[in-house]
């Protein structure tokens, strides 16, 4: 089928609303429901003919048409909701996309959660280190395709709807693998913003130590997916897929990283805003920062304390330390120092 023939049903308006811009200049039909009041992308009147977009309410309450594809581009926490409204409709999907790349309060990936709502459905996740702006705008970048049958049709399908684009895609059969990568990448960006802006403001930093302690923070992410991953896939450092997922951590972990931006900005109000003068623990930073661990932060110590010690592993371990500890442990080790108490 021609994919300017094929439906696909948009929800979200971040990563979503990059994932339809790309489609509607690929002619593909595509409908993006907003809220009220939200803003969408901008589209030329060209493009518009391809894009529909109807209020959430309206859609949920009259919405009735067939779609090739669902793209569910929200926050780990309302993926429920929104399968559960879903189910409800009359809509018929035929494969479900998944973009989320946190775990819920019961440490679950997204696929799992899904295929609880949904069960026998068609999902596939789809995770990538590129931004929601970079990838509207037409940078190069790599995604990758997770199903349970790895390399298939449903997922070679989806991809050929960016078909001439800027983006490499990838196939996988690990959905939890993929859900640790993503969830060690997020806290390890969400620590780096948080950690060098901590030492900005103690008077601590200067261009080489703060080039240390991202390198050494990024150790630390990468000792945890080696002590991890070989049990979840023995051959996970013997594929292309390995490396292209260790790759995409440290892309995650730049400095335009909204997780990275939101560890900075923790600590800035706990230095000169409504948090000045009281301790900053990295499990109440991360609950109060929604945009960092999505699903992860009612209850992030309880996952992370099922990682296991590493020779750097305790700064994952953040039911116990606050920022300020991970910040002087790391700023005596670039010293010459062992991590020290």
């Amino acid at each position: 089928m021609d994919r300017r023939d094929r439906r696909v049903l948009v929800i979200g308006k971040n990563f979503g609303g990059a994932i339809a811009t790309l489609l509607v200049k690929n002619g593909v039909d595509v409908t993006l429901p907003y809220r009220p009041g939200g803003k969408l992308r901008p589209v030329d009147d060209v493009l518009a003919r391809n894009l529909h977009t109807p209020t959430l309410e309206d859609f949920f309450a009259t919405e009735h048409r067939r779609f090739d594809f669902c793209v569910i581009a929200t926050p780990m926490a309302d993926l429920v909701g929104v399968a559960e409204k879903l189910k409800k409709t009359n809509v018929e999907i035929g494969t479900f996309v998944l973009v989320q790349k946190a775990m819920d309060e019961a440490m679950r990936g997204p696929y799992a959660v899904a295929s609880e709502v949904l069960p026998g459905a068609e999902i596939i996740l789809c995770t990538g280190a590129a931004f929601a702006g970079d990838l509207a705008n037409g940078c190069y970048t790599r995604m990758l395709l997770t199903h349970r049958e790895g390399h298939c049709k449903p997922a070679e399908d989806f991809a050929r709807l960016f078909a001439g684009g800027h983006i490499q895609w990838h196939y996988y059969d690990n959905f939890e693998v993929v859900t640790v990568c993503n969830t060690v990448r997020t806290v390890t960006s969400y620590l780096l913003g948080a950690v060098t802006q901590y030492l900005r403001e103690v008077g601590l930093a200067n261009e080489t130590t703060l080039a240390n302690v991202v390198a050494s923070i990024q150790g630390e992410g990468v000792e945890i997916v080696h002590a991890l991953l070989p049990k979840l896939d023995p051959t996970f450092f013997r594929s292309k897929i390995g490396w292209i997922m260790l790759a995409d951590m440290g892309l995650c972990q730049s400095s335009t990283s909204r997780n990275r931006a939101a560890g900075e900005d923790d600590v800035m109000r706990h230095f000169h805003g409504s948090r000045a003068g009281r301790d900053l623990g990295v499990v109440e930073a991360l609950a109060n920062t929604g945009v960092v661990a999505q699903g992860l932060e009612r209850r992030p110590g309880d996952w992370m304390e099922q990682f296991p010690y590493t020779a750097s592993g305790y700064l994952f371990r953040i039911g116990t330390y606050s920022i300020e500890d991970a910040a002087r442990k790391i700023f005596k080790r670039i010293q010459g120092d062992d991590y020290g108490s």
